[in-house]
């Protein structure tokens, strides 16, 4: 399911869905079916457009990022009060290539969400940092290489909880259960996944305080050239965004079958 799940984001990611539009259109075309190849030829480029200018999905991100604050000094203050013990750290991607020290095998998200999850582990005393990631298409796990990342960037081997299990955040969660218990802890995943993940965490009778990170829309002083044209990083934004959203049906359809089960 969970090679599945990926598959189908990527099959109908726009560049993907416009290419299959452009060739059932010629194989139209070739047999003498003129409208309906017009037919994908006008989908096609309709979807290049809208995707590659981020219409709808830059608005939809931007709604989901905000629904949480970043933690700022005023936050970490109360934090310490609350004597806040763990720091949970998501999983994300990675590429375990033994040619490249760990530093450069690590994803941008899976970054964003270690640098974060250290500052806070930093301002927090006796603070522990639970790293989750499990296999996804790697055959390392996530969170072996996100924690020698960490080791490198200073923490310390006894302040780490590596967990290698889940492979994805509904698993996460059920684990995390295990080393938390009742207790409020820290969450930190990307900001637009945030949300998902709070309901996640919360269903499952957990207590998460939300620290979200890797945010993707930004406000700008001033215009930038991508902005004219339609480009490659609003494509990509319009995966993410449906990749969020099976994510979404995902957990409704383990939460239906747990129910059914029970």
């Amino acid at each position: 399911m969970f090679f599945f799940s990926r598959f189908l984001v990527e099959l109908f990611s726009p560049l993907n869905l416009s290419i299959i539009c452009f060739l059932l259109a010629l194989i139209l075309l070739v047999c003498y079916r003129t409208k309906s190849s017009g037919f994908f030829i006008v989908f096609g480029l309709c979807v290049l457009v809208v995707c590659g200018y981020g219409i709808g999905t830059k608005d939809e991100v931007a709604s989901k990022e905000s629904l949480y604050t970043p933690v700022d000094e005023k936050k970490i203050a109360e934090y310490r009060k609350q004597k806040v013990q763990y720091i949970a750290v998501l999983g994300s991607g990675h590429v375990s290539d033994p040619r490249l020290p760990s530093t450069s095998q690590i994803g941008s998200s899976s970054l964003f969400r270690l640098v974060e999850g250290i500052r806070l582990h930093n301002e927090l005393e006796n603070s522990t940092l639970i790293i989750s990631g499990g296999v996804g298409y790697d055959p390392v796990p996530n969170a072996r290489v996100v924690a020698e990342v960490a080791g490198i960037l200073g923490v310390d081997q006894n302040d780490m909880i590596i967990e290698e299990r889940p492979r994805d955040t509904i698993q996460e969660a059920e684990i995390i259960r295990e080393k938390v218990g009742g207790t409020p802890f820290i969450l930190v995943t990307s900001a637009y996944q945030m949300p998902r993940a709070m309901g996640i965490f919360e269903d499952a009778g957990l207590h998460p305080i939300p620290a979200p990170t890797n945010y993707i829309i930004k406000e700008y002083e001033s215009a930038s050239p991508a902005d004219i044209l339609p480009n490659a990083g609003n494509l990509s934004l319009s995966k993410q965004v449906m990749y969020e959203k099976l994510g979404y049906l995902w957990k409704l359809v383990k939460t239906n079958l747990a129910n059914y089960q029970s």
